[in-house]
């Protein structure tokens, strides 16, 4: 059929095809040198692996040099999820919890709240979702003890390198290069002051994957309550941690927020630079800059705030600002909030007050456009 007009041909999961017969790979390098390239096929190798893809591709393997394009799929970003639940607080607490791997996101159902959803899809011992986060570590990593212990590190909020070597007792060199794993396999991902050159030593490592977070914050250090039937109690713990957990997830999404806003219209001005600072023990959640000398200094939080609340905690984030080494002293400062709700006239009122604020109703406003 390729030989008259273009076929498409998908292998799904090739990597376990392989597994079943080695010869696998040079078959096909075989029977594309010979009949195939010159044909109208389109082929598309897929798999779920990143690690054992990489291997099929690498240079000493049959197929290197034959492919034409790579794509590595990334998750779904929240605006999707947003779409899917329909609810803006829901979807973030959907996507706090699931994160954007659209076989996790569509398992729940945005109808109901995310206790419900959690007690369903995750903590049964027989849920899809509560053991293929650890088959896919144990599919991808070869010394995966050493790597739940970084994983359990950063979740439980030791996030500097030293702080990871005290909390595994491993050595800085294997620390350094299982965070590098994680980072390509997109696990994790480090981030420094968005003032630093990208030499910075002052790396803090995060999750990107929100499924994984929740999995090692909550579920791992439970799985034997779950494993016993007592999901019941593991889920009474995730709601007494709930709130300080989504308040970091919702920083990222913030950020978000803001890139899709990065018009000049609403925003002060149109930025090339996002990011969070920090210096000791202050720390900025957003800062964004152009490349002239303009600053905006945002805080975010995931709590109902009233005009006072959010003046008071503007008025530290000023305080803060004036440890940033950025353009000192020529530029423009502008500040602003971003909140789960901002109440009553609160909005207009820090509006009128020359602040910018935001909440959970522009989020649904803008994503609407």
């Amino acid at each position: 059929q390729a030989k008259k007009q273009r076929f498409i041909l998908a292998l799904d999961e090739f990597p376990y095809l392989v597994k079943d017969d080695k010869a696998l790979p040079s078959i096909l390098q075989d029977y594309w040198d010979t009949r195939l390239k010159e044909s109208g096929i389109y082929l598309i190798i897929l798999g779920s692996s990143i690690s054992m893809m990489e291997r099929l591709m690498s240079y000493k393997a049959p197929l290197y040099g034959r492919r034409t394009g790579q794509i590595k799929l990334n998750a779904l970003p929240f605006t999707d999820v947003a779409g899917y639940a329909g609810d803006m607080k829901r979807a973030v607490e959907l996507y706090s919890v699931f994160g954007g791997t659209p076989a996790y996101i569509t398992q729940t159902d945005p109808q109901r709240d995310v206790y419900w959803n959690i007690d369903r899809h995750i903590l049964r011992f027989d849920s899809f979702i509560y053991r293929d986060i650890k088959f896919i570590l144990l599919e991808e990593l070869e010394e995966p003890r050493y790597y739940f212990s970084i994983l359990e590190s950063i979740a439980s909020g030791s996030v500097t390198m030293g702080k990871i070597i005290n909390y595994t007792g491993l050595a800085r060199s294997l620390v350094g290069k299982y965070l590098n794993v994680l980072i390509d396999l997109g696990i994790i991902k480090r981030e420094i002051p968005v003032t630093d050159s990208v030499r910075s030593k002052k790396g803090l490592y995060f999750f990107r994957d929100n499924a994984f977070a929740f999995w090692f914050r909550f579920i791992f250090p439970a799985e034997d309550m779950i494993d016993l039937g007592h999901g019941d109690v593991v889920l009474e713990n995730i709601k007494n941690g709930m709130n300080p957990y989504l308040g970091r997830i919702f920083e990222d999404i913030a950020k978000e927020f803001l890139w899709l806003l990065n018009s000049g219209e609403v925003v002060p001005f149109t930025f090339s630079k996002l990011g969070s600072w920090w210096y000791r023990d202050k720390e900025i959640d957003i800062v964004t800059m152009d490349t002239g000398s303009n600053i905006f200094f945002c805080e975010v939080k995931w709590k109902d705030l009233t005009a006072a609340e959010s003046l008071v905690i503007i008025n530290r984030l000023k305080e803060k600002a004036g440890h940033v080494r950025w353009h000192n002293p020529d530029r423009t400062e502008y500040y602003g909030i971003i909140a789960r709700r901002i109440k009553g006239n609160g909005k207009k009122k820090l509006i009128d007050a020359g602040y910018y604020a935001f909440d959970l109703k522009d989020f649904e406003k803008w994503m609407a456009k």
